[in-house]
């Protein structure tokens, strides 16, 4: 989806880094590391992005937080629909 709106010329650069951290921020809670990894390259084209920037955030959050609280909340999430239930 990232490369056919890319080539139907979408444009991935916002006009602040506010915006430029949203799409970033995006793909990370989207969960396919394959977009976040094409996002990151596509982005990094223009200047770096540091996925662990913790100035971005006023809580200082960064997207390796989020990205490990989305791998902590699905693990957790397949743990309990396995657990058996116990009374």
């Amino acid at each position: 989806m990232v490369d056919y709106l890319v080539n139907k010329g979408a444009d991935i650069y916002a006009k602040d880094d506010g915006d430029v951290y949203n799409v970033m921020k995006s793909a990370v809670l989207g969960k396919n590391t394959n977009i976040v990894k094409k996002v990151h390259m596509l982005l990094n084209d223009k200047a770096p992005v540091d996925l662990n920037d913790q100035t971005v955030e006023s809580d200082g959050e960064t997207l390796i937080m989020v990205a490990a609280a989305m791998i902590a909340l699905r693990l957790s999430s397949i743990y309990w629909r396995k657990a058996p239930i116990q009374i």
